[in-house]
């Protein structure tokens, strides 16, 4: 038996915190732990053939990272996906494709699209708006390749654990997704094909918490590269600007190798090369005016490049979406609660 999409006639008042004063479309919202977890397989996803069971399967995806000075361990149970006409079913992580997906998902909902459905924050759409607006951003994923992506953030497990123990999720990228649904509009039906998505219960959270961040998401669908994405979104978040726009965010190699989900090169030159080419990017893009790679060298031996320090001095426009954004996070959390 089908689920049939439902939707409250009256939308909860924290979805009106979404209709910031003279906010442009080109904003959108983002969560900051949901955002900083390396969730996102980004690579060759390698799998092994169990031919018994008609299966190409991966192993569960582990990593950590740190947020807000506390540890985190991460893993990604990876979803199934069966193929009706081999019959084999095939395991995927969400990857870059399923990332934008949801970004674009966020940014449709957080821009007056969003609507509570039991109590979680979700979206109802087409799959043919969804193509359209990722065109406008230069992806081309055809129709199937996105309801795969939904299908693939639905059914991938997402688990984090605190370190101490304090803080446990287990949850799905997407708590619900129901596809190809019409739906009643007034007293006809539409002939469109409707998905529901529930967002993960983050996402809601964040909304609830007043911990929502302001961000320029036609930007960050602009790259191509994930990792300066994810740099954007890391900037967006932790960065104090001063009007000045002097002052540099700064992070290690390691770090952003480690917290963003690139895979990890067998030489530090070429993890190197990689976040220089995310950053060089971001220049281009205009995100930020410059920056530097400082080697970072071992105690002994004295001349052992281990690491580098990047700088990152965000450019003037950035630096005013920060500074603004700061603003409006204030505003928000000084609203009164519900």
């Amino acid at each position: 038996m089908k689920k049939k999409i439902t939707q409250y006639e009256q939308e909860p008042v924290q979805v009106d915190l979404f209709n910031y004063y003279g906010l442009k479309t080109k904003y959108s919202n983002t969560i900051e732990l949901y955002e900083s977890m390396p969730k996102y397989f980004y690579g060759m996803q390698k799998r092994s053939i169990a031919k018994d069971i008609k299966a190409e399967i991966l192993p569960i995806l582990e990593r950590s990272f740190v947020f807000r000075e506390r540890n985190y361990k991460l893993s990604v149970i990876p979803a199934k996906i069966k193929d009706d006409k081999t019959g084999i079913t095939k395991e995927y992580y969400p990857s870059k494709r399923e990332e934008i997906v949801e970004d674009i998902l966020k940014k449709m909902a957080f821009q007056g699209r969003g609507i509570y459905f039991d109590d979680l924050f979700g979206i109802m759409f087409s799959l043919r708006e969804i193509e359209q607006e990722l065109k406008k951003y230069g992806h081309r994923y055809k129709r199937s390749e996105i309801r795969q992506a939904i299908l693939i953030n639905s059914r991938a497990t997402l688990s984090v654990v605190s370190e101490d123990n304090k803080i446990q999720l287990e949850s799905h990228f997407f708590e619900t997704a129901i596809l190809g649904q019409k739906v009643q509009k007034g007293a006809k039906v539409s002939n469109e094909q409707y998905t529901l998505v529930r967002f993960n219960t983050l996402v809601t959270k964040s909304i609830k918490d007043k911990t929502l961040r302001n961000i320029n998401i036609d930007t960050c669908l602009q790259y191509d590269n994930p990792v300066a994405r994810y740099l954007h979104k890391r900037i967006s978040h932790h960065f104090q600007a001063d009007k000045f726009g002097t002052r540099a965010f700064r992070m290690k190699l390691s770090t952003i190798v480690n917290d963003s989900g690139m895979p990890k090169s067998k030489t530090l030159r070429k993890d190197f090369e990689r976040v220089k080419e995310a950053i060089e990017e971001m220049q281009e893009i205009q995100s930020i005016a410059k920056f530097t790679m400082e080697k970072m060298y071992a105690e002994k031996p004295k001349n052992k490049i281990v690491d580098y320090m990047v700088y990152i001095i965000p450019s003037s426009t950035f630096t005013s979406e920060i500074i603004q954004a700061n603003k409006e996070s204030n505003r928000i959390k000084a609203l009164p609660s519900n």
